[in-house]
């Protein structure tokens, strides 16, 4: 998280996790990894909540990016011989029976390494205004062509990232990605469950993220793909980058099932 989340969106995120339905003696701790400094109000928030769950925090004085943002709390969150990993943004809401159902999952399927699901999409003020679908079985095939994990709205089992590597800091967007198609190349098996688990945010700088991100989309392509799926997903990051704002976020809006 960074200093540009909303107080009351990190409030809601975090009590949407402090109030999780969990599975017999399953034990919670909230690993906080912190972008750069954060607002005083962001702060009390976060100490406020320590008082009902554990808490960990990861201050990175310094803004280091995503990617390096998680790995700096991966690190920390190594170090300890938790069974399960779910990750989540600062301004995402989770459903009171997502961890129970994807924990359920996990230990039903144990060839898993990740569990993601749908997600409902909502606006600035929490409206719900459409749902994220995405396919049960994930693939390194299906994921060459579309990204189709959920990255706040997943759960990973605590042996993913010694078997397949943390995330590549090279990669300032789209790093989700990058580590899906490296892990499903190495066997990972890759699952979402066919229900919301997650309300996910948008806001009107999607778009504008979709376009900026082209720059590393055309460098996963080139490193995972090879022939003519390799030059149709470079064709299409090409288009996605060079049309106008208006037609991208209509053809964006249209992804999401009202």
């Amino acid at each position: 998280m960074w200093r540009g989340d909303d107080p009351a969106d990190l409030k809601l995120s975090i009590d949407s996790v402090i109030g999780q339905q969990l599975i017999g003696n399953t034990e919670l701790t909230i690993f906080f990894c912190l972008d750069g400094s954060l607002k005083r109000s962001q702060l009390q928030i976060i100490e406020e909540s320590s008082k009902f769950v554990s808490t960990i925090i990861i201050n990175n004085k310094y803004s280091r990016g995503l990617a390096n943002n998680l790995n700096s709390g991966l690190e920390e969150v190594l170090k300890d011989d938790f069974e399960y990993i779910a990750r989540m943004d600062a301004d995402d809401i989770c459903l009171k029976n997502r961890f129970s159902d994807q924990l359920k999952y996990l230990q039903e399927n144990p060839d898993v390494d990740v569990v993601g699901s749908w997600s409902e999409i909502i606006d600035k003020n929490s409206f719900i205004i459409g749902t994220k679908i995405v396919d049960e079985v994930i693939s390194f095939d299906s994921l060459i062509f579309s990204c189709e994990v959920v990255h706040p709205a997943v759960m990973f089992r605590g042996d993913f990232f010694g078997k397949y590597g943390l995330y590549d800091g090279f990669y300032d967007k789209s790093q989700d990605w990058e580590l899906w198609l490296r892990a499903c190349q190495k066997g990972a098996i890759i699952k979402n469950i066919q229900q919301s688990l997650l309300k996910l945010r948008i806001d009107s700088n999607l778009v504008s993220r979709r376009k900026n991100e082209q720059f590393y989309n055309r460098k996963i392509i080139s490193k995972y793909s090879k022939g003519l799926v390799k030059y149709k997903g470079l064709a299409r990051s090409w288009i996605i980058e060079l049309l106008p704002l208006a037609v991208l976020k209509f053809i964006v809006n249209r992804k999401y099932k009202k």
